[in-house]
């Protein structure tokens, strides 16, 4: 009985660190997102506050960044889905159809999934994978 209390103690304390690393991946990747958004603006105004100029090349940088945004936190949000979907499905998904697949999935609530009819399709895409 303490045997098994100990494997379990054990079970649950890989379980914890597995969600832990996880959280901890996901918050550096907003981090990251955060940054690539914000950060060279703000070297560019504490230059500017200095009183020298925005080097071009970095207000070139903010201009293509800026509004990127979007597109970093969505890179963060969707990449797990996407490897998840490259990981443990059949047939050796591309990263393009593990993409479209994880773009059209639900989620794993069902009581959603049984009151919600709209079947989402991209293109056509989601008939072809999933």
């Amino acid at each position: 009985n303490k045997e098994n209390q100990t494997r379990l103690n054990r079970s649950r304390s890989r379980q914890t660190c597995l969600k832990i690393r996880v959280i901890r991946n996901r918050a550096m990747g907003y981090s990251i997102a955060y940054f690539l958004a914000w950060g060279f603006a703000t070297i560019g105004i504490i230059l500017k506050i200095a009183g020298l100029g925005w080097p071009t090349v970095l207000w070139y940088i903010v201009v293509i960044t800026h509004p990127a945004q979007g597109l970093f936190t969505f890179i963060t949000f969707i990449y797990p889905k996407v490897s998840n979907i490259r990981n443990f499905e059949t047939g050796n998904l591309s990263w393009y159809q593990a993409f479209v697949k994880a773009l059209c999935s639900r989620g794993n609530d069902k009581i959603k999934r049984a009151k919600t009819r709209v079947h989402l399709d991209i293109l056509g895409a989601c008939d072809n994978f999933g």
